[in-house]
């Protein structure tokens, strides 16, 4: 199933929240993160040790060189400078400009490999493939506290509480 219950929550969290917080991580983005990875059943602490490999991975310059097939740098990659959701995004705009082209599959192929190594692959592809998905999400979730902020302001300005 998609979802995780707060106890798994925990435990991913117990796994990748230092790191997260290391790299300072949006605390929302990992949730994102994890929520995708619960649809594919990755769950727990196994989903938090694979958002912790995917940040200690992009947080590296050794890994953007090993992407560098891709016409990617650190620049793009750069999840301290960048967060999370956008290097996953460069990432994965960079895989579709490199499929297009003659034996781009197979480039694409090893360059994750290369970058990510066999273990997190499979996981690492489903949140990179997905992060239109997780940015759509991440749209939404702001549009709402936003409007909420809104609304507020406006009651309070009703109620004499805020300056118009």
């Amino acid at each position: 199933g998609a979802n995780m219950t707060l106890s798994e929550y925990a435990q991913a969290l117990a796994n990748a929240g230092s790191t997260a917080s290391a790299f300072k991580q949006d605390a929302n983005d990992m949730i994102l993160i994890l929520r995708k990875l619960a649809g594919e059943n990755i769950k727990g602490g196994q989903a938090g040790t694979t958002v912790k490999a995917l940040i200690t991975s992009l947080a590296s310059p050794m890994t953007a060189k090993k992407l560098q097939p891709l016409g990617l740098s650190f620049k793009e990659t750069d999840i301290q400078k960048l967060g999370i959701i956008k290097a996953l995004d460069n990432i994965n705009k960079q895989i579709a400009i490199t499929e297009k082209k003659r034996g781009g599959e197979e480039i694409v192929a090893n360059a994750l490999r290369n970058a990510f190594g066999q273990a997190y692959i499979g996981s690492f592809k489903q949140i990179i493939q997905n992060v239109e998905t997780i940015k759509a999400t991440k749209t939404e979730q702001q549009k709402f506290y936003e409007e909420k902020q809104e609304s507020k302001m406006l009651t309070e300005r009703q109620a004499g509480l805020a300056p118009a």
